[in-house]
């Protein structure tokens, strides 16, 4: 059995994979990993982080993490200000 995906659950039968979407809406509390595989939500943390590479293997190892706790590291380098207003952007996706 493959195990449960946060978007999706994929299970594995002797006729192949079943996949099935989850409706999960996405949001600020949501893993990184699931952000940047929207290309609406990735869009807007890279307009925040420009010189982030969101697919590099170094940031991949935050992708466990929400979005909140990645933007309280201080190496993130973004004010209070713009992590509300990421927030607010990202919440409103509504997807």
């Amino acid at each position: 059995m493959v195990p449960c995906q946060a978007r999706g659950l994929a299970i594995q039968t002797p006729l192949g994979d079943i996949r099935e979407e989850s409706t999960m809406a996405l949001s600020f509390d949501s893993k990184l990993k699931d952000l940047v595989k929207d290309p609406e939500a990735k869009a807007i943390i890279q307009s925040y982080w420009p010189d982030v590479d969101l697919d590099a293997p170094t940031i991949k190892i935050a992708y466990g993490m929400t979005l909140r706790k990645c933007c309280s590291f201080p190496q993130i380098e973004i004010g209070d200000e713009a992590i509300a207003k990421l927030e607010e952007e990202i919440n409103a996706l509504g997807h």
